[in-house]
């Protein structure tokens, strides 16, 4: 929920609201690397995550998404983790309200 609703700020996020002295991120600097946290790198980019479990997981995903985000396509679904509205289909409400998921079965019976 904290990355679905913008609560999850990188660095340079905080820098450009002059919460904290700069925009680099904490565990690249660690290890003696510079690079500025942006959403993107906080996401797919940090080398210092790829030993955590889900980020192994999604190994797969990271060159797509990259050239996704770069090209300006679906950053809503690669940072956000919302599903763009044109990849989804919204079904038509029932012509018979009775006849709903929580109403009868094709065959009559009640469901109780």
């Amino acid at each position: 929920m904290v990355v679905t609703c913008g609560a999850c700020w990188p660095r340079d996020r905080l820098y450009l609201q002059s919460l904290v002295d700069d925009p680099w991120c904490r565990r690249c600097l660690k290890k003696g690397k510079r690079f500025e946290e942006t959403a993107e790198h906080m996401h797919w980019g940090c080398e210092e995550n790829r030993t955590l479990p889900a980020v192994v997981a999604s190994k797969g995903l990271e060159d797509r998404a990259k050239r996704n985000i770069r090209a300006g396509h679906s950053q809503v679904l690669r940072l956000r983790g919302i599903l763009p509205s044109e990849w989804s289909k919204v079904m038509p409400a029932p012509a018979d309200p009775e006849h709903t998921a929580a109403g009868p079965f094709a065959d009559g019976r009640s469901g109780s």
